[in-house]
């Protein structure tokens, strides 16, 4: 019991997730938490942001394993409140999802979203263990999303490599974060770029996963 208080004191977003009326948040949709300065327009509009993020991801794998909450700062007092830390948006195990004000986007969500699927079918044991590349996981969101800064699209819509790749990728999340926070090398769409690779070479999602 105390371990778990100090955790719920530690991190606020973990004690948001348990109880999301002790921070403010309201529910405005199957398991989506927004905070109350979010008005009817905006929650209209996230509601289609999260459906959309949300097709990106069963589009992908075929169906949804997961079904994490996502807790979306529209201000920056929620994200304060909740140590959303800057970034866009925060995965928490298959629990839940941290969005700030300026990760309210399908791409952002359906990248947050593509890990959390990923993690659950890949299982805690080998996820323990560092089986699952670092650059396999972020080259798969990148490739969910279709994030545009990384991934270019023929006049078909089809996603293509936008570099080409050089040299070997992190496999580690430890050396995958040291390597990206250098800025040395587009690490983003190498890896969408190798996984590109892989699919255009005729390995489905399953395919993928049986190698891991």
């Amino acid at each position: 019991m105390l371990v778990v208080s100090a955790i719920l004191v530690m991190v606020p977003a973990v004690a948001a997730y348990a109880c999301p009326r002790c921070y403010d948040l309201k529910p405005v949709g199957e398991r989506i938490f927004v905070d109350q300065q979010m008005n009817g327009e905006q929650v209209c509009q996230i509601r289609q942001v999260v459906a959309d993020a949300r097709k990106r991801v069963k589009d992908f794998y075929g169906h949804l394993e997961q079904q994490p909450a996502l807790l979306i700062c529209s201000s920056a007092r929620c994200e304060s409140r909740l140590a959303g830390g800057g970034g866009k948006a925060r995965a928490f195990g298959s629990s839940f999802v941290l969005v700030s004000p300026a990760g309210r986007n399908a791409t952002v969500l359906s990248h947050e979203l593509s890990h959390i699927e990923l993690h659950g079918r890949v299982g805690l044991l080998k996820l323990a263990t560092g089986a699952l590349p670092a650059w396999l996981d972020e080259g798969i969101a990148v490739i969910v999303s279709r994030d545009d800064r990384y991934l270019e699209r023929d006049a078909r819509g089809q996603l293509n490599c936008r570099i080409e790749l050089e040299g070997d990728l992190p496999a580690s999340s430890r050396e995958w974060r040291r390597q990206a926070g250098t800025h040395e090398r587009p690490l983003y769409a190498m890896a969408a770029c190798r996984v590109l690779e892989m699919m255009k070479a005729g390995m489905s999602v399953k395919d993928i996963l049986a190698g891991i």
